[in-house]
C-alpha cells in the first residue's frame, strides 16, 4: 500500500517503521448530517500500522438480515470477502452520502474489516500528546463491540 505525504509517496513499510516510537496516525473525515439539517465534520484517527489499504467505495452486496444498521454488507477485496461497516452509524450519526467516499480497510488481531469514511485526509506524526494507551475492561464505556475488540486483543496477549 503507497500514501502521500508531504508530495512524497511512502509505502505501508516506511510508514510502520519505528525510528523513534512515534505512534503515526492516518487522518479521516467523516461528515454528518446534524438534526436541524446543517453538516459538521468530526476529524478522527487510526494507527497507521493497522491499515490494510484505503480505497474509494465498492460495490457492496447486502446480507439477507442484519441486526446492526451499521454493517452495510460485504464486498469482494483482492479475492477476499470483508465485512463493511458505516463508522458515522456505528457512532450515532448520520453521514453525508458522497459519491468520493473512501472505505479504509484494516487488519486487527489477525481479522480485516472495513469502514465508510467520507475522506482521508493524511498522515499524521509526532503530535504531542498522541500515543500508545493501553486499554483494558475498565475502559469499555461505548459499545458491545469495544467489548469483543479488548476481550480478543486480552486473549491475543494470553497466547504470545
Amino acid at each position: 500500500m503507497q500514501f502521500l505525504q508531504g508530495g512524497k509517496v511512502m509505502s505501508q513499510n516506511l510508514l510502520t517503521q519505528d525510528h523513534n516510537n512515534e505512534l503515526k496516525i492516518i487522518e479521516f473525515l467523516i461528515e454528518e448530517e446534524l438534526p436541524d439539517g446543517s453538516s459538521y465534520v468530526g476529524h478522527y484517527g487510526i494507527n497507521v500500522a493497522k491499515v490494510v489499504s484505503i480505497i474509494r467505495e465498492p460495490s457492496i452486496t447486502s446480507l439477507p438480515s442484519q441486526a446492526d444498521p451499521s454493517v452495510l454488507g460485504t464486498f469482494n477485496l483482492r479475492g477476499n470477502v470483508l465485512p463493511i461497516l458505516d463508522l458515522a452509524s456505528w457512532m450515532g450519526k448520520k453521514m453525508i452520502p458522497n459519491p468520493n467516499n473512501k472505505v479504509i480497510v484494516t487488519e486487527f488481531c489477525s481479522v480485516q474489516s472495513a469502514f465508510l469514511v467520507s475522506n482521508v485526509v493524511h498522515i499524521l506524526n509526532g503530535v504531542e500528546g498522541i500515543g500508545f494507551v493501553t486499554l483494558d475492561r475498565s475502559d469499555i464505556v461505548r459499545h458491545k463491540l469495544v467489548t469483543r475488540i479488548v476481550n480478543a486483543y486480552e486473549a491475543h496477549d494470553k497466547e504470545t
